[in-house]
């Protein structure tokens, strides 16, 4: 269990997994996306409402180029795809720290709540035990890099 004994008993989830706003989006000369509105995020892992803001910097799902595998399954879960965004890029929500497994099982969360059915989705967060490793890595520094650190959050889960 990525969240640990604490965060898995399903006695003190508070909320179900949803989706709280639709995704506004924007393409970017170089291919990626900003947000144009924020979207939130309903965690029934996390236990919390996580909330990436207006500007967010994102390349939606990162599904490799390969025969079949992107035209079965890129663009499917593309709001699950953002929050995933946010969390290997500031591997927080709100002053909680956030794992890589914890990332990629919300991820699998959200394609649920994104419409993606079972295999689809496990499929997806497959790809991510597997190969996510070094995004999570380098997620702080792309943060930085794509212009993002003017929409770090606050503490308390808002922006500055």
């Amino acid at each position: 269990d990525p969240l640990g004994s604490e965060g898995s008993d399903s006695r003190f989830r508070l909320m179900d997994a949803a989706f709280l706003d639709s995704l506004s989006i924007e393409q970017l000369p170089d291919g990626r996306w900003r947000l144009t509105s924020r979207l939130r995020y309903a965690s029934a892992l996390l236990n919390t409402v996580l909330v990436v803001p207006v500007g967010f910097v994102t390349d939606l799902e990162s599904v490799p180029r390969l025969p079949f595998a992107y035209w079965f399954f890129a663009q499917t879960a593309n709001r699950a795809g953002v929050v995933h965004d946010w969390l290997y890029q500031t591997h927080r929500v709100g002053i909680r720290d956030v794992s890589r497994a914890t990332a990629d099982a919300v991820y699998r969360e959200a394609a649920a709540a994104d419409g993606n059915g079972w295999l689809t989705r496990t499929t997806k967060w497959l790809g991510l035990r597997a190969a996510g490793w070094a995004s999570y890595r380098t997620g702080p520094s792309r943060f930085q890099r794509l212009g993002n650190e003017r929409r770090k959050t606050r503490r308390d889960g808002g922006t500055r």
